[in-house]
Formats: C-alpha cells, sequence, structure tokens
C-alpha cells in the first residue's frame, strides 16, 4: 500500500521539512538541527536521549537541574 508523503512542520523552527531524515521527539518533528535543549541549546541531535517538561526539551543535565529544584 503506497502512502502518501505529508510533509511537516519543524517544531524548532517552524519551517517545512523536506529532509530525507528527521527526528521524532515528543511527538512532534524536527530537522536534525534543531532539537536542541531550551536551557543551553545543546544540540540533541547526536545524543541517546532528551528529556521533555511542560512543553519544553531538554538536556540530561538540564533536566535533572530543573526537577531537582
Amino acid at each position: 500500500m503506497l502512502k502518501e508523503v505529508v510533509e511537516e512542520d519543524c517544531a524548532g523552527c517552524h519551517s517545512r521539512i523536506t529532509d530525507r531524515f528527521y527526528l521524532l521527539a515528543v511527538d512532534r518533528q524536527w530537522h536534525l538541527g534543531c532539537l536542541q535543549c531550551s536551557e543551553c541549546k545543546l544540540s540533541l541531535d547526536t545524543e541517546v536521549t532528551c528529556y521533555s517538561r511542560h512543553g519544553n526539551i531538554y538536556c540530561k543535565h538540564d533536566y535533572y537541574r530543573y526537577v531537582s529544584l
């Protein structure tokens, strides 16, 4: 069965994703370079995990710092 390719907007830059590869995190699609920590801006495209809280994306370090407040 063929499926129609639906282009989505990147959750980071809000531009249309037309790349062959993209990231899917927190039920949103991201360009490879757009998924980054909301706090320190660390690019998360090569990280194994990322964390979400109240709609923001965090690296491991900032997430644990944030939830310990």
